[in-house]
């Protein structure tokens, strides 16, 4: 919002409602795009964290982040329909300029979500192979002793 408020107050017109419409997918768009990437980034630090065998609580850092995928996921894919409707519907209100341009961030958004299921499955790679070398773990026998 206010980063239409300060195009609005830098002079910038919206020559239509569909141009305004698009600005808006589109900047939204702009700042779902970095936390999905953070995300990856992080994650490429698990999965190495993980081969290498260190565990600082891994574990619980792997389940967050595919939670927040989910929650991610969850809040772009709505608008991801709606901008691939909105760009194959011929209303008055939006010129071919601006459907060209909801096709746009709609691919730009489906590569998003791609990107969120991508990291929610190579998350549960992660959380596939901790729970194995955990079963392959030794029981621990400490404080137990064998009476003869």
């Amino acid at each position: 919002r206010a980063d239409l408020q300060s195009a609005i107050e830098r002079g910038e017109a919206f020559l239509s409602p569909g141009a305004l419409l698009v600005t808006l997918a589109e900047r939204l768009t702009d700042r779902a795009d970095p936390v999905v990437l953070a995300m990856l980034d992080i994650l490429d630090e698990l999965e190495e964290e993980t081969l290498v065998g260190r565990d600082n609580g891994i574990s619980t850092r792997v389940t967050e982040l595919r939670l927040r995928a989910v929650g991610i996921r969850r809040y772009l894919n709505p608008q991801l329909r709606v901008y691939s409707e909105v760009s194959t519907q011929s209303v008055s209100w939006l010129d071919d300029g601006a459907r060209a341009r909801f096709r746009e961030v709609a691919d730009r958004l489906a590569r998003i979500v791609e990107g969120l299921d991508s990291a929610r499955e190579r998350a549960q790679v992660v959380s596939d192979e901790l729970s194995a070398r955990a079963q392959e773990q030794p029981p621990c026998d400490a404080g137990y002793y064998t009476v003869f």
